[in-house]
């Protein structure tokens, strides 16, 4: 099977989102699909990172796409065609993607091989992270929080430093996308007046609510700080469900589990240098996809 590599172009990004589907199972929704759809993040990668495709026999057969934040690199998406996953092909997509010199990472799934490859290419298993959701109604017994959530302008330069100096890195490109993208909302986390984290929202979908990221000076007041979020967000009588990924070591994820939140999904993050994309302890992500 003789594969070529290139950079992804306009015409390839629908046939990239059905490439995801299908890898991901979901080849029930496919029929739904207009056959140019292309999702708003698989656009974002392609025009603000560098997506690299496979092509085997003039069909594409999976791709990858990274991007480079403030001297890091993230690698955000990576799917193979079920059909043509032999061959190297996902080998060889990494090797043509991944830079050298500058610390790397990436969310993996729970497929060990996937995690084998990552941590060949120096992106190693650090900790897992856990997708939460939860329905309102089943939220019973969260902790009340003294800290109050201020909303923030989305074009504040202090909200965008305090996640620069917490993420550890600027990241402009995909905090606008998902201000504009993702209908994310922005806010300011106080306690007494002095502000202590901050943190966002998005709404993809009618009652779903996404948290993250969410950030604290110190990881004494992250837990808090995570539960502020979540407490604002549960009072939007439109939001009827809320979902936040949340790395193991944070002192939240005892506390959400507690009070009603389950494990949706467990991914595993993956670094050469874990300290260039925030501390776990006191950093909910973005997504597992931006991170």
């Amino acid at each position: 099977m003789a594969v070529s590599l290139r950079p992804s172009r306009e015409e390839d990004l629908a046939e990239l989102v059905r490439i995801q589907y299908r890898a991901l199972g979901f080849e029930r929704h496919l029929e739904k699909l207009a056959l140019d759809h292309v999702t708003p993040l698989i656009r974002h990668c392609h025009d603000y990172g560098k997506t690299i495709v496979a092509e085997s026999d003039g069909r594409l057969a999976g791709f990858a796409a990274g991007h480079e934040r403030d001297g890091t690199w993230f690698l955000g998406e990576f799917f193979v065609n079920p059909d043509l996953q032999l061959g190297g092909i996902g080998q060889r997509l990494l090797t043509a993607s991944v830079p050298s010199g500058i610390p790397i990472a990436t969310v993996a799934t729970e497929d060990l091989r996937a995690q084998g490859l990552y941590a060949r290419f120096g992106m190693t298993p650090r900790w897992p992270s856990y997708n939460l959701e939860a329905k309102k109604a089943s939220i019973s017994s969260l902790p009340p929080t003294n800290l109050e959530v201020h909303d923030a302008d989305v074009d504040d330069a202090a909200w965008a430093a305090w996640d620069q100096k917490i993420c550890g890195r600027d990241r402009w490109q995909d905090l606008d996308f998902h201000a504009r993208h993702w209908n994310g909302s922005r806010y300011w986390i106080a306690r007494a007046g002095r502000r202590v984290g901050y943190g966002a929202v998005s709404r993809r979908a009618p009652g779903r609510a996404t948290i993250g990221p969410v950030g604290a000076l110190s990881p004494v007041d992250a837990a808090e700080c995570v539960l502020a979020m979540v407490h604002h967000t549960l009072a939007d009588p439109e939001v009827d469900t809320v979902m936040l990924d949340v790395p193991g070591p944070h002192p939240a994820l005892p506390v959400l589990l507690s009070g009603g939140f389950i494990i949706d999904e467990l991914n595993v993050f993956c670094a050469s240098d874990p300290a260039r994309f925030g501390d776990p302890r006191r950093y909910v992500q973005l997504s597992a996809a931006l991170c």
